[in-house]
């Protein structure tokens, strides 16, 4: 089997109690994959020794000076002209700007934003309960790591952000909008976007799977009130715009995963910053030096022996036509339609630079949200560097048009 693992030890650690731990050892192997605070210090990742790819295009930001600012963090190096913009985004309590979401570091002062401003509301709470099942021990995990609480109250006007990608592509993990309304039948909430959209928010599943078997499983409303959230729930969000307190961060990356959850520096407003904020893990950045030079020797391995390359990639084919059980051969694979030949690409790319390529869950997200506003396909493709045909492919594959 081939594994692609992704992640950036940068970020917040998971919050794991030792009891559930325990329990959760028989899935784990036995071994001390629970006991490692960093993947990479676990025996799994010694056994596999995995070939390091360092990505370093930056998606989220394109704001130079925010990004020389994220970047000195990272590398526990934020200096005075970084301190200087950091500065300048300084804001008072009595000049919170409307309509942004707050980031705090601890989960009273959520809490407390959060119901002030629902009871502030008029009408009709309507609460919604988790629903869950399964052993006890995943339960708690998929809990824990669930954006949406176990129970969710809302009222009419209660602003509020989803807590998961939507597979037909009406929202992703951190839109947020406002409850319009709840439908009349089911009880569920509208919730009005602010990219103009008014979406029933249905129940959605959350779940551990082990060899096909559902260990556990969670289901609720993929919604969480948002007039604030913690910086560790905002892991994997992308905002325009926060309001986020950094006076009291306590642990290393608390301050660079909330800043980095803002696409541009002008969209932050800061309302405090102590000294652990501009820290990260110092392992993370020793390690992080490691996989640099890891990629790099792989890198030039890969590219460097263009024939071996060829010849692996060839027999890796070979072998996957082969039975895993038995070793019979399989009937012959039907050949595939031709690739685009590499001058034929590099020659489409000198017109639409993504030819050919990929698309990231950023440029998805994008493409969604241009098509909301009304763009053309003609100017979605300029914009995105695509054909007019893969945008309207794309837009298909997502079920809007």
């Amino acid at each position: 089997m081939q594994t692609v693992l992704v992640g950036d030890f940068f970020q917040l650690p998971p919050v794991v109690r030792r009891d559930v731990e325990a329990a959760m050892l028989p899935l784990a192997g036995g071994d001390d994959t629970f006991g490692a605070e960093f993947a990479h210090a676990a025996s799994a990742w010694r056994d596999l020794a995995p070939i390091i790819c360092y990505l370093s295009e930056q998606h989220r930001q394109s704001d130079r000076p925010f990004l020389d600012v994220l970047a000195a963090i990272r590398a526990n190096a934020c200096t005075g002209i970084h301190r200087d913009l950091l500065a300048a985004r300084r804001i008072g309590k009595e000049r919170l700007p409307e309509g942004c979401t707050r980031l705090f570091t601890h989960n009273a002062a959520v809490d407390e934003i959060n119901q002030q401003q629902l009871e502030r509301l008029g009408g009709k709470t309507h609460v919604f309960t988790m629903a869950a099942k399964g052993a006890e021990p995943f339960v708690q995990a998929l809990k824990r790591g669930c954006l949406s609480p176990e129970s969710l109250q809302l009222k009419p006007g209660a602003a509020v952000m989803f807590t998961k990608n939507d597979q037909a592509g009406r929202y992703v993990n951190g839109t947020l909008g406002v409850v319009e309304d709840f439908d009349p039948d089911e009880g569920y909430p509208i919730v009005a976007t602010r990219g103009g959209k008014r979406i029933l928010a249905e129940p959605s599943t959350w779940k551990i799977d082990e060899a096909g078997n559902e260990r556990a499983s969670i289901t609720q409303i993929p919604l969480r009130l948002a007039w604030a959230i913690t910086v560790h729930k905002s892991q994997g969000m992308s905002l325009d715009a926060a309001v986020v307190d950094l006076s009291l961060a306590f642990a290393f990356g608390q301050g660079y995963v909330a800043l980095s959850r803002l696409r541009s520096l002008a969209g932050l407003h800061l309302l405090g910053l102590n000294e652990r904020a501009l820290r990260v893990h110092p392992e993370a950045v020793e390690k992080d030096a490691e996989f640099r030079a890891a990629s790099a020797v792989a890198r030039e391995t890969l590219i460097g022996d263009a024939v071996s390359l060829a010849a692996k990639q060839t027999a890796f084919l070979e072998t996957r036509n082969e039975s895993p059980t038995s070793g019979a051969t399989r009937e012959p694979r039907q050949p595939r339609a031709p690739h685009p030949k590499a001058y034929e690409v590099a020659s489409l790319r000198e017109t639409h630079a993504k030819a050919y390529a990929p698309w990231t869950t950023v440029e998805e997200n994008d493409l969604v949200l241009r098509h909301q506003q009304g763009e053309s396909v003609d100017a979605i493709a300029a914009r995105l560097g695509r054909k007019p045909g893969a945008i309207r492919s794309r837009l298909k594959k997502l079920a809007l048009i």
